[in-house]
């Protein structure tokens, strides 16, 4: 059943949608122009690669411009609704009810608990996608020949060498698609099944009152 006007109930706020989304289209551009420094698949002209560093570079700007300013929020803002960074965390009480959610996206069981705002598994995850964010904006200003390279230089002589940097980096671009593709696919598996405006409240703010517990 579709969700009523008179039925909805304000749960992410503008700042949080916007970061969301300049983040999500950061890693997009990162993805692509990353994929195709790794191994080009088209070429437009002879600038094709100079152009595909250029964009990652500005993917990386902006996805390091929305980690910090969402982090800020997750720590500092007044708003319980942004200031939400204990509820990552893999705590006793944030895993409860951990086995139902597992059972309800492997489709063994069509119900589980309802969550403020992050289940069992999505806590640890976005903590992990932050901590990957890290890492790879570290390993990548690494091997970035920039005026950032003698800044975190130090990176590479932490890993053992710029060869391993790159693998590291790599290694982590492929986790982040991973992670990105499943996140993609239970949003849109959620919405569909439960029609609790699971993907349009990342839009407007608004999911369906009784899938909240706020």
């Amino acid at each position: 059943m579709a969700c009523l006007e008179n039925n909805k109930i304000y749960h992410w706020t503008a700042p949080v949608r916007i970061l969301h989304w300049i983040r999500a289209v950061a890693i997009a551009i990162l993805i692509f122009t990353g994929l195709y420094i790794q191994k080009p698949f088209l070429s437009v002209g002879d600038e094709t690669m100079a152009w595909n560093r250029f964009f990652h570079l500005f993917g990386a700007y902006l996805l390091v411009f929305g980690f910090v300013f969402r982090s800020y929020l997750m720590f500092f803002s007044k708003d319980p609704a942004e200031a939400d960074w204990k509820e990552l965390l893999p705590l006793p009480r944030n895993l409860k009810g951990l086995p139902q959610i597992v059972k309800y996206y492997l489709f063994m069981t069509d119900y589980h608990p309802r969550y403020k705002r992050y289940n069992p598994i999505q806590g640890p995850v976005y903590l992990l996608i932050g901590i990957l964010t890290v890492i790879m904006a570290m390993t990548g200003f690494a091997i970035y020949t920039g005026w950032l390279h003698p800044y975190f230089n130090w990176v590479n002589a932490l890993l053992g060498g710029e060869s391993v940097t790159r693998v590291v980096h790599v290694l982590g671009m492929w986790l982040i698609i991973a992670l990105s593709l499943s996140h993609i696919y239970l949003v849109l598996r959620q919405n569909a099944l439960e029609k609790d405006r699971t993907f349009m409240s990342m839009i407007d703010g608004y999911v369906c009152k009784e899938h909240s517990n706020d």
